[in-house]
């Protein structure tokens, strides 16, 4: 009996992803680099009560992975106590106004201009 051979080989395919799922986590430099990660195959035989000879197997592959790391930002919020509406962005160094609508106060690119001449691209205007 191997790896290969047992379930048909279904426990060496299921091996085979935890190992990646391992290798994925301690390469994503979103998890703490020093924590320890593991992979762990657990073979349970259960005897047969009238052939010893025969056993049930169990067989369950499980990882434990390094955690993500939690991602820390700031936000600017508050209320227009005018209308009531409320507001949050994500703080950036240069603040836009909170209750500015325009797509650049919300950090967001304008679209640009496209000029066509019967249906060819002739410029784009940023």
């Amino acid at each position: 009996m191997t790896l290969e051979s047992i379930g048909h080989g279904a426990l060496s395919e299921k091996f085979d992803d935890a190992l990646i799922d391992v290798i994925k986590n301690t390469c994503d430099p979103n998890t703490d680099a020093t924590t320890k990660r593991k992979l762990t195959i657990t073979m349970v035989f259960t005897p047969n009560k009238n052939d010893r000879g025969l056993c049930k197997l169990d067989t369950k592959v499980e990882t434990k992975l390094g955690a993500t790391r939690p991602l820390e930002s700031q936000v600017t919020m508050g209320v227009d106590y005018d209308t009531g509406e409320v507001a949050a962005v994500e703080h950036v160094a240069t603040q836009p106004t909170l209750f500015d609508k325009s797509t650049q106060a919300q950090g967001k690119q304008p679209e640009p201009a496209i000029e066509t001449n019967k249906g060819k691209v002739v410029g784009i205007n940023r």
